[in-house]
């Protein structure tokens, strides 16, 4: 299977399933031993995102989700820990069931 690209950024899949509590913490123990800490994470591991996004007037963004449309993107502004120095721009684009992201740093300082 030839790998597909979206402006030079390859396509992933994305599963999502939900976990209980319990479960989070078993595959946290058993992915420690393969995977490094985030090198953004606070000594609790942790670190707070918060997102703005993007949609037009008719709200359009939100309905190509609702119906299920293999083809569709959204944008938005990621921060970071509070920290306006560290702001993403960033565009998600699905593209027959596989995901495309691209982002650009921004400084918020000026916003």
């Amino acid at each position: 299977m030839k790998a597909m690209n979206l402006n030079g950024v390859k396509g992933r899949r994305e599963l999502k399933h939900e976990v209980t509590s319990l479960d989070c913490n078993l595959l946290r123990n058993k992915l420690k031993h393969f995977m490094k800490p985030d090198p953004h994470a606070k000594y609790n591991g942790k670190y707070l995102i918060r997102s703005v996004y993007f949609d037009n007037f008719d709200n359009k963004v939100l309905s190509q989700k609702k119906e299920g449309l293999l083809d569709r993107d959204k944008f938005r502004v990621r921060l970071y820990d509070y920290n306006m120095d560290y702001l993403n721009l960033e565009k998600k684009s699905k593209r027959d069931n596989l995901t495309f992201k691209q982002k650009l740093p921004v400084n918020g300082r000026g916003i």
